[in-house]
């Protein structure tokens, strides 16, 4: 009798309780769902996967930041740059009206960025490791202002190192110079702090050295006016700041290391 009484019980248990049990779990299928979407673990990965690819080539680091500084890696959201952030290959930086920045190259060159200026970087190749061996950076001035001190691939490969603007191409050959682009279309000038470098268009080919350290293009068939001193449209010049912060993350990155001049 106890057996069959045990059997009896079971069998009730399974008849109706743990039918009433799923059904209750299947009216609240978005509890589990939430819990899901509040776990910290599961934003950073959602996080993380809008930023590049960890194994993109690395250009460099921020140094530091001034207002609203983004960069964009095609196909990708905008990040927002601060101090230590690393920037790659393909990037696109852009400083809004209110910001300001500069970067520190893996191969020890230096750009400052003015506010509202756009710089890509189109090409970005250099092996810490062999630093003689030179390299390769393509920059375009898109819009704005710049200020740049050269590094080890203008020193080792100078054909390999360019800034393009809306008016002409940048070479140098171990240098410090600035340029400013503020409207597109529009004029852009030029001027060399130290070394040389020369601006090439459709017009030709113009070096600023120290007896014409500045020039002033309008266009990329135009040709380019030089002069002694510098133009008013050449604007303010922004600061660049020695670095030793180390660059982090990707292929190509390591310490950007002390600033020293080609």
């Amino acid at each position: 009798m106890n057996k069959l009484y045990r059997s009896l019980v079971m069998s009730v248990l399974y008849l109706f309780i743990l039918p009433l049990s799923f059904a209750q779990n299947d009216q609240n299928p978005t509890e589990t769902q939430n819990t899901d979407t509040q776990n910290p673990s599961n934003q950073n990965t959602a996080q993380q996967q809008q930023q590049p690819n960890p194994g993109l080539q690395t250009a460099g680091q921020v140094v530091w930041v001034k207002g609203t500084v983004k960069a964009t890696y095609p196909d990708q959201q905008p990040r927002v740059l601060a101090r230590g952030a690393v920037v790659y290959e393909q990037d696109t930086i852009k400083t809004e009206t209110d910001g300001s920045g500069q970067i520190a190259f893996t191969d020890n060159s230096m750009v400052a960025l003015n506010p509202d200026t756009t710089l890509k970087i189109e090409q970005y190749y250099f092996d810490q490791q062999k630093p003689t061996e030179g390299g390769q950076a393509v920059m375009n001035l898109v819009k704005g202002g710049m200020r740049a001190v050269t590094g080890f691939v203008a020193k080792a490969s100078p054909a390999n190192y360019q800034t393009k603007t809306p008016v002409g191409t940048i070479g140098v050959r171990g240098t410090e110079y600035t340029s400013n682009c503020p409207k597109i279309p529009g004029q852009c000038t030029f001027g060399l702090l130290r070394g040389a470098i020369v601006v090439s268009n459709a017009a030709g080919s113009y070096e600023l050295n120290a007896q014409t350290p500045y020039a002033t293009v309008a266009s990329y068939t135009t040709k380019a006016i030089l002069s002694k001193t510098p133009p008013s449209t050449l604007g303010k010049q922004p600061a660049i700041t020695p670095s030793n912060a180390p660059a982090q993350g990707g292929s190509g990155g390591g310490n950007c290391g002390i600033l020293i001049n080609s």
